[in-house]
């Protein structure tokens, strides 16, 4: 039997023998052919110099196709062009030469070393090119087949490396969110800078660009993580032509605007959270991006209702669904899952976009569960809640309403003076970043999860104008 061969990306802590500067200095003493034509000044964080290509130097490069708007929605089987493949987030390939009979037969049939730090990207492929984000702000492009390098980006800025789960593909374009916060567009011909903008804030510290950008409506949109800044995090759009900034999306209101009303008259500088950490599912035929938001971390003061009119402690728009229009930056609508979240339940993670059956009628579903590895299922048009499913992971919620979705707390959780709780899942969650993959020829939802408990054993005192249960 012929042995199948697996292309692996060795994510390599390599020891203080071999350390990354001198692995690229390797690698960098048999660059001269395949026609790379320049070399740039070094990252001064990283150590590594950018690596220009000649487009007609390679069969690869010249013959690199655009990636359209119609390629990202229905993209060819032998190609990966967005985080979870395709537009609605389902994560599934139709490839099927490997399977259960010879998955047994995998082997090594190139590796390619990358930088040492935080890496947990999801690579792109395209016509045969693969596109790797690694630590350090360094962007790979690699002969899918053998793992040669055909050309290197490495991005100078003195912000400390974060995680980040990839980049973006549009036309001849690569679409690069940066540690220092900067959206750079690449030359995925050749690795030259097309352009490099600067996403401004009136301060830096806190922040986080954490998820792969979502290209839709002539706009690169990408989410911004901001877990304890003051004001929380957002949602800003670039065009795609000129590099410059289109829209930004607060994920928390401002007094005043709509949804202000609903942090228990909090002043703005003590409203945290409403991170973006994921990559936003786009439907071109409803023309609406949907992202998820995490839930604040400074609860103590949301824990108990102010009893004044128009005054709420939901905290919107945390651990929601957003729907927005990618052209303007339009909230069209929203969801939220759960509110005023004491127990880090994150609803953050991605959505997926389907096509079900509800009550005799198909209808285009936007699918998500939080931590406690609960699903919700909201229409794609309309934010109208539709079902939920619980994996029985959890006991954090004694009922859901089933018209509208709202979650019950368990009372039997409440923190006890002489009992210890047991709470499940613990704050890592029944799911968590692992990826859900959905199969529409098997009808199959397929994702992992963990069950995982803690107890507490705490004092809790009953403020006399708090109730857990809704009027």
């Amino acid at each position: 039997m012929n042995r199948i061969t697996l292309a692996l990306l060795c994510f390599i802590a390599v020891s203080f023998i071999h350390s990354p500067v001198f692995a690229q200095n390797e690698e960098e003493a048999t660059e001269a052919s395949g026609g790379i034509i320049q070399r740039y000044g070094r990252n001064a964080a990283n150590g590594i110099s950018s690596v220009t290509a000649d487009p007609n130097s390679s069969n690869l490069l010249r013959n690199y196709s655009s990636v359209t708007d119609e390629l990202l929605q229905s993209p060819p089987d032998a190609d990966w062009v967005t985080w979870r493949r395709t537009y609605n987030n389902q994560g599934f390939s139709n490839l099927d030469q490997i399977n259960r009979e010879n998955v047994v037969d995998l082997e090594l049939a190139w590796n390619q070393v990358v930088t040492v730090g935080n890496n947990m990207p999801t690579p792109l492929v395209h016509d045969g090119i693969m596109f790797l984000y690694s630590a350090g702000d360094v962007v790979l492009a690699l002969d899918a087949t053998n793992g040669d390098m055909l050309w290197r980006y490495s991005h100078d800025g003195e912000a400390g490396t974060s995680h980040k789960f990839g980049i973006a593909l549009h036309e001849n374009k690569v679409l690069v969110p940066t540690s220092n916060f900067h959206m750079v567009a690449l030359n995925a011909r050749s690795g030259e800078v097309i352009w490099d903008h600067a996403i401004e804030m009136e301060d830096y510290d806190g922040y986080q660009l954490r998820s792969a950008p979502t290209v839709a409506g002539g706009q690169v949109i990408q989410g911004m993580a901001a877990s304890f800044v003051p004001g929380g995090g957002f949602i800003v759009a670039i065009d795609l032509e000129t590099g410059t900034e289109t829209w930004r999306f607060n994920t928390i209101p401002r007094p005043g605007e709509p949804g202000g009303n609903t942090w228990n008259n909090m002043p703005l500088e003590e409203r945290q959270g409403g991170s973006v950490w994921n990559t936003g599912a786009y439907d071109p035929e409803l023309d609406l991006v949907y992202y998820g938001v995490s839930p604040t971390y400074n609860t103590a003061p949301l824990l108990y209702p102010l009893n004044i009119d128009g005054v709420t402690n939901e905290a919107l728009y945390t651990n929601a669904t957003l729907a927005i229009r990618p052209a303007s930056g339009e909230l069209v609508w929203y969801y939220q899952h759960v509110v005023n979240d004491q127990h880090d339940l994150d609803w953050i993670f991605e959505r997926s976009i389907v096509e079900l059956d509800v009550n005799g009628e198909t209808r285009k579903v936007v699918v998500t569960a939080g931590k406690p590895a609960l699903f919700d299922a909201v229409d794609a048009e309309t934010g109208q809640y539709l079902f939920s499913v619980d994996t029985g992971f959890q006991n954090l919620f004694a009922a859901i309403n089933p018209e509208t979705g709202e979650k019950i707390p368990n009372p039997n959780i409440f923190p006890d003076a002489e009992e210890i709780r047991t709470v499940c899942p613990y704050w890592q969650g029944g799911r968590n970043w692992h990826a859900s993959s959905i199969n529409n020829e098997t009808g199959y939802f397929v994702r992992t999860y963990v069950r995982s408990v803690y107890g507490y054993l705490a004092r809790w005192q009953r403020h006399p104008s708090y109730k857990w249960f809704k009027s």
